[in-house]
């Protein structure tokens, strides 16, 4: 093993621990993102990165110049879309590849496994597994990770189980203490103690859904015919010694991902790729990197079919998630919003259970432009959710405007009103009526086709768009019955008072899409499948 390598990627591993330890003056002064919808799929991420080269920064030689390396951030594991990296004066950096970083990353994370298994040796090609899982993407290192995931999963349950546990029994004894005098205040522990309970019983069924896949994609990991930790369900072999570590591989995964350090890195490894940009200023310089990249996007899609279709309608938000902070310095998130939408609001939760007060940072908007701020104290993630709705001007607006046009028309079509239905018509006359009505034909086609749209805007009130289209129908029933029907006879009644109450109904709902959503809805008790911009275990873009 190349102990420069060693040393090097230790160091460079020491650096991201310090830039995140709320304990140190972090070296990472202030990170800027910046996120801009370009479609429904997609978003480009510009980021900038104010620090200070550290004075332990690993400096190499390229050509004829000194560099420093520097950690700056973290890759999801796919293919870059128009990545660009600059410096301050807008220069372009030099990036190792991903064999020069693999190269340093790897051997630091097999000396580290060594250490953590001493005095028993690595089991056979455990290593070479790491080192796979550092430099290859998710889906080609499955078999050579599965061990990992596995013990990661176990570990989980185990902490999940106390943690609901520990809730039960704290809380039970705290309500029990209530009595008559205190009913609200019993009342507010009480719900408390509901959200807390089915957060964690959340985590804990989120925990045995991954410990089952895991356990799936175990069937080809070879195993140990002495250990009965096969399966991980109960982790006792690596604990109490049962076996050695060498002669089973799974309960050297296991160990080693029992070290939280040791856990938190393979786990971002696996899924990240690690930037190191080369700067050529020496430590103590203080610099500004920028990169910009297009990354795909996904919103949230709620599970009950009424909420999707709420959403859909404009009475509910869209929601999209991403992970924020717990980089090291303060965490600046600017989110720009194609015209026709509005970000109703930011809300900052930590990722994980922290200690009281690191609670949520909110930021309101209905906007198209609004900026958050997370502290740097937190070591934790936070995860971001932005809500954005339809603008109310613009298309909707007019749109419910028509609606409501419709609606008076049929209603004057219902009553049988002589100004706009004469009587003594001459036979084959549409009269004022279907002149009306064609016209409002043709606004409403206008107002629906809307060829310089954004696609995001469309998308948001889709459901809306196909009750326009609807009521679009009700106008030509209603026009083809004026064209066709002999005016000197009584309308049909029945068939306009359907149209009637077809175009009162499609003006209900663009009301309502037009007044709704007031505030942000509840998280808690449906969480629905988020769509993230990024790796569950909290990687970095």
């Amino acid at each position: 093993m190349d102990q420069h390598a060693v040393d090097q990627g230790l160091t460079l591993w020491e650096l991201q621990a310090e830039a995140a330890d709320p304990g140190k003056a972090s070296w990472i002064k202030r990170r800027v993102e910046q996120l801009e919808f370009l479609d429904t799929r997609a978003v480009r991420w510009r980021t900038s990165v104010d620090f200070i080269v550290p004075d332990s920064a690993p400096k190499i030689r390229l050509g004829a110049h000194d560099f420093w390396l520097v950690p700056v951030t973290t890759f999801p594991k796919r293919n870059l879309v128009a990545f660009d990296l600059r410096d301050e004066y807008a220069a372009a950096m030099c990036l190792p590849t991903l064999t020069e970083t693999t190269g340093m990353l790897a051997p630091a994370v097999v000396w580290a496994a060594t250490v953590l298994l001493a005095p028993q040796p690595l089991p056979p090609g455990l290593s070479a597994d790491m080192e796979q899982i550092i430099a290859a993407e998710p889906d080609d290192h499955e078999r050579q990770y599965a061990p990992f995931a596995a013990a990661g999963a176990a570990l989980d349950v185990m902490q999940c189980q106390q943690r609901l546990d520990q809730v039960s029994r704290r809380m039970a004894g705290r309500l029990g203490l209530a009595n008559i005098r205190h009913v609200l205040e019993w009342c507010k522990a009480r719900w408390r103690w509901k959200r807390e309970w089915a957060d964690a019983q959340d985590a804990l069924t989120e925990a045995q859904e991954s410990l089952r896949i895991a356990r799936k994609k175990m069937a080809g990991v070879e195993q140990c015919p002495e250990c009965p930790n096969n399966d991980l369900a109960d982790p006792t072999c690596a604990q109490h010694g049962l076996v050695e570590p060498e002669k089973c591989r799974r309960c050297a995964a296991y160990r080693l991902m029992s070290d939280t350090d040791f856990r938190r890195q393979v786990e971002e490894l696996a899924a990240n790729f690690v930037v190191h940009v080369a700067v050529p200023s020496p430590p103590g310089s203080r610099l500004i990197v920028k990169w910009s990249s297009e990354q795909p996007i996904s919103f949230w899609t709620r599970k009950s079919l009424w909420r999707r279709l709420g959403q859909s309608l404009g009475l509910r938000c869209w929601p999209v998630d991403v992970f924020i902070g717990g980089r090291g310095g303060i965490h600046h998130l600017e989110v720009a919003a194609p015209p026709g939408v509005d970000i109703v609001q930011i809300i900052a939760e930590p990722a994980v259970a922290t200690k009281p007060g690191h609670g949520a940072v909110r930021s309101r908007g209905l906007s198209p432009h609004v900026h958050i701020r997370v502290p740097a104290t937190p070591p934790t993630r936070y995860r971001a959710t932005i809500l954005v709705r339809t603008s109310r001007q613009g298309w909707l607006t007019a749109s419910w405007l028509v609606a409501m046009l419709i609606a008076v028309i049929m209603g004057f079509g219902k009553a049988d009103l002589p100004v706009l239905f004469p009587p003594n018509a001459a036979s084959g006359e549409a009269g004022t009526a279907a002149t009306l009505l064609l016209a409002l034909v043709g606004v409403i086609a206008t107002w629906l086709v809307r060829p310089g749209e954004h696609p995001l805007a469309s998308r948001l009130l889709e459901a809306v768009r196909i009750l326009m289209l609807a009521d679009v129908a009700a106008v030509l029933v209603g026009t083809g019955d004026l064209v066709l029907h002999r005016m000197t006879k009584p309308l049909p009644e029945d068939l306009w008072l359907i149209l009637f109450w077809v175009a009162c109904v499609m003006a209900g709902f663009v009301t309502l899409a037009r007044v709704f959503p007031v505030a942000p809805p509840e998280r808690w008790g449906n969480k629905g499948w988020p769509g993230m911009l990024m790796d569950k275990r909290g990687g970095a873009r």
